[in-house]
């Protein structure tokens, strides 16, 4: 490319230049001098545009990951929402039934909590598969292990899994809002708060909640700051 503009301006001097043998070194100067920092203008420029452009593309990948992932915090917690309303429904539901008298109202609330169980299910698997696609196409390196842990995780669970064993797969879900909320704004927040607000009795399970988390921390290799310290 170099050679093709230096062509170019070489075959604007008058061919007579070179031609004259009594041309003297004040000449030569005078006429290659202003070739030459034309052609290193030419260079700069050249560098100069090219690395503009690329910082631009850069630029424009890195804003669409984070306008892709700036909703997977809260569409991660949704989740969770979700997988746990069967249960909640459950408990619910036996809590009514347990009663010696069921009222029309009990009856009512009954059905209203079954449809509500069964509309979370019916979302369940299209909420799963657009959550994880989307962190698989513009999650970091981190995200994306969390959810193949938690996958790997919950592949293996059987209906009579332990309190444990399923308490791993919460883990992995609040460290993945926590680590995409962190790739997309820099902030870290440690599971412990979401914990604090969610689960009630969480001080009285501290001593299985707590090493748990920070077990998924440590086999991952996440930021230390996930860590649940005191």
């Amino acid at each position: 490319m170099y050679l093709n503009i230096l062509g170019t301006i070489l075959t604007t001097i008058d061919e007579t230049t070179f031609q004259n043998a009594a041309m003297s070194p004040k000449d030569w100067l005078t006429t290659l001098v202003p070739a030459f920092i034309t052609l290193l203008g030419f260079v700069i420029t050249y560098f100069s545009l090219r690395k503009s452009f690329k910082d631009e593309i850069r630029k424009q990948k890195t804003n669409i990951a984070l306008d892709k992932m700036s909703t997977i915090p809260f569409e991660t917690l949704d989740l969770y929402e979700k997988i746990t309303t069967p249960i909640r429904v459950n408990k619910q539901i036996a809590e009514i039934e347990g009663k010696r008298n069921i009222s029309k109202g009990d009856q009512v609330r009954i059905q209203k909590l079954k449809t509500e169980k069964r509309e979370a299910e019916d979302s369940l698997y299209d909420k799963m598969t657009n959550l994880y696609n989307t962190i698989y196409a513009y999650g970091s390196i981190e995200s994306i292990k969390i959810v193949s842990s938690m996958q790997k995780i919950n592949y293996g669970l059987n209906i009579d899994a332990s309190s444990e064993e399923r308490f791993i797969i919460i883990a992995h879900m609040i460290l993945l809002a926590s680590q995409v909320k962190k790739d997309v704004t820099n902030i870290t927040v440690n599971p412990k708060q979401w914990f604090e607000m969610k689960i009630t009795d969480y001080e009285e399970k501290r001593k299985l909640f707590d090493p748990l988390v920070n077990k998924v921390v440590d086999d991952l290799g996440l930021d230390d700051g996930f860590k649940i310290l005191s």
